[in-house]
């Protein structure tokens, strides 16, 4: 038999194996103190109360009883709760009964239903928030280090969490350099300056055997992005790819002259991409940006001419229209002919008239759905750009052409220029309009006359400088089945010549503004022939008015000679 003392040296195994060879039963999760006081009571032998073993003597005041805390995760903030345990006050602690009995199990409960359990639970009636505080001070244990450590590190339901990173300056190369900034700002040139100084690295890495000047017409698409138009704005294998960025950074519009960088197509690619813009309209890309609305500019009457007769173009018709139906800049001039063949004739006279005299205005031709043999007519009499479709192209292809001529003169007239744009066929025009209604019926025709009339409506000159001036050219015998084209253009247009016979004819032509393009020499001498043709049979006006003006050469010579000729007409 062992004593007691040889009992409080063994270990728990042990003590389990002795009691076991003396038959001894041991419950399981038994205390070693209690295995000891059964082993002792079972033996026979007495039951020494303090079997535990005692600790040593404290010469200083009694250590502090170390405070249980309790980490709870609470899922209103994911943050950790800590709360301690405090021994309550007034109470001693209980001595450990000489013999121990075993504690009754309680039996589990029904079902999935948990068993409730109150340890734990002071800790919820008392919450303190978690900080990284240093713990109390606790009596190290035997054989452990006394430092403890005084923080405590981040603990989240997730476990521990390593610290932030430091925040390293971003390099110059990485940082942004198109910041919105106003346009007033003194940090502007920077800004121009570092656009032109970041895009060079970025044409470095290409090689200068990919990349090549571009140049063209703007057309934006309904999805943001557009294409330069390269061939006459036509759509075409070398337009060039412009991203709806680029678009709204330039604040780029439909019918820009937009020329820049671009790199050479490849094998698997449909277009090529322009790189970077280094010119809008003839000037800088920065410098563009502040430009005009055309809605916003102010129109006023027409007050400056253009004049289609001289010495060189002495063709009576040029010479007639001068006189009876002036064009101004500005104008929203119709040229009523009884055939198309008429009409092309008036139209390729005064496109040659604009091109050899005006310098200084931008003129396009604009011929819808027209013979190939009438362009190839116009384009050898005249240096005028001409701009067309032929009559087996789509009406889709021809009213974007017509939009896009449309919108470039207006682009032109914004930076203070003056455009003079021609339509050979303004009947064709209106048909194309024609395709977009789903029938061709009353309720539908002034819908259709309003897309018509816009190229028309684009006629003006402004205060600002510049000016849109739009000649269209009518042949009557197209517009018989829809005549109400024909009267909407004309409520609209301000200038009207109806040719006859190669000339205008006086009494259905006008311009509203025509005492203040003729000076007081042209008023008197059309008001004279004006006069004596009345007089005369209506077969035979315009073959009396022919003969008079291929006497002389211009009308300024007319004018000098006129009464001593009517003289002798009259005698």
């Amino acid at each position: 038999m062992l004593t007691s003392s040889q009992l409080q040296q063994m270990t728990v195994a042990q003590l389990r194996k002795y009691a076991k060879d003396q038959g001894i039963v041991i419950p399981a999760g038994m205390l070693k103190a209690h295995m000891i006081d059964k082993i002792l009571a079972s033996t026979g032998q007495p039951i020494v109360v303090s079997s535990l073993p005692s600790t040593p003597p404290v010469s200083a005041a009694p250590s502090p009883v170390p405070v249980r805390r309790a980490t709870i995760i609470a899922d209103d903030d994911d943050l950790p709760v800590m709360t301690a345990n405090k021994p309550m006050s007034g109470i001693t602690e209980k001595k450990r009964p000489s013999v121990s009995a075993p504690k009754p199990v309680a039996p589990p409960p029904k079902g999935n239903k948990p068993a409730f359990d109150l340890s734990g639970a002071r800790a919820w009636h008392n919450p303190q928030q978690f900080s990284n505080q240093p713990a109390p001070s606790e009596t190290p244990r035997a054989g452990q280090s006394a430092t403890v450590s005084s923080a405590r590190p981040t603990v989240n339901r997730f476990g521990p969490q390593p610290e932030p990173p430091k925040e390293e300056p971003i390099p110059a190369y990485r940082q942004h350099v198109y910041r919105s900034i106003s346009r007033k700002s003194p940090a502007l040139n920077e800004s121009r300056e570092a656009r032109r100084e970041y895009s060079v690295p970025a044409l470095e890495s290409i090689s200068a055997d990919d990349i090549y000047h571009g140049e063209g017409v703007l057309e934006t698409l309904p999805d943001g992005y557009g294409f330069l138009r390269t061939k006459l704005f036509m759509p075409s294998e070398n337009d060039i790819y412009v991203s709806a960025a680029q678009i709204r950074r330039f604040r780029l519009r439909q019918g820009d002259l937009v020329g820049g960088k671009a790199n050479l197509r490849k094998s698997m690619d449909k277009y090529s991409a322009l790189l970077y813009i280094t010119s809008v309209n003839g000037q800088e890309a920065d410098e563009h940006r502040q430009r005009r609305s055309f809605d916003d500019l102010t129109a006023l009457d027409t007050s400056k001419r253009l004049r289609l007769s001289s010495r060189e173009h002495t063709d009576p018709l040029l010479r007639s229209i001068d006189l009876y139906a002036p064009v101004g800049f500005g104008q929203r001039m119709l040229i009523k002919a009884q055939t198309k063949k008429e009409t092309y004739d008036a139209i390729a006279k005064i496109a040659e008239a604009i091109s050899a005299r005006q310098d200084d205005i931008n003129a396009t031709l604009f011929m819808p759905e027209a013979l190939p043999e009438r362009i190839t007519q116009i384009r050898n009499a005249s240096d005028i750009h001409v701009v067309y479709t032929t009559f087996d192209r789509g009406r889709e292809q021809t009213q974007r052409l017509g939009e896009l001529v449309m919108e470039r003169a207006k682009r032109v007239a914004e930076d203070g220029k003056d455009v003079v744009l021609l339509i050979s066929d303004y009947a064709a025009w209106t048909s194309v309009q024609k395709g977009y209604g789903p029938s061709y019926d009353r309720p539908n025709v002034r819908l259709l006359s309003q897309r018509a009339r816009r190229i028309l409506g684009a006629a003006r000159t402004f205060k600002e400088g510049g000016s849109v001036t739009v000649i269209a050219a009518v042949a009557l015998e197209a517009v018989e089945e829809s005549p109400f084209f024909l009267k909407d253009a004309m409520a609209v247009a301000n200038s009207c010549a109806t040719i006859e016979s190669g000339l205008v004819k006086i009494p259905e032509s006008f311009t509203f503004t025509k005492d203040k393009l003729l000076t007081e020499d042209e008023l008197n001498l059309a008001n004279k022939l004006e006069k004596f043709l009345e007089k005369q049979n209506e077969s035979e006006r315009q073959t009396i008015f022919n003969d008079i003006l291929t006497k002389t050469n211009t009308n300024r010579e007319l004018a000098n000679r006129i009464d001593s000729w009517l003289d002798l007409l009259r005698g």
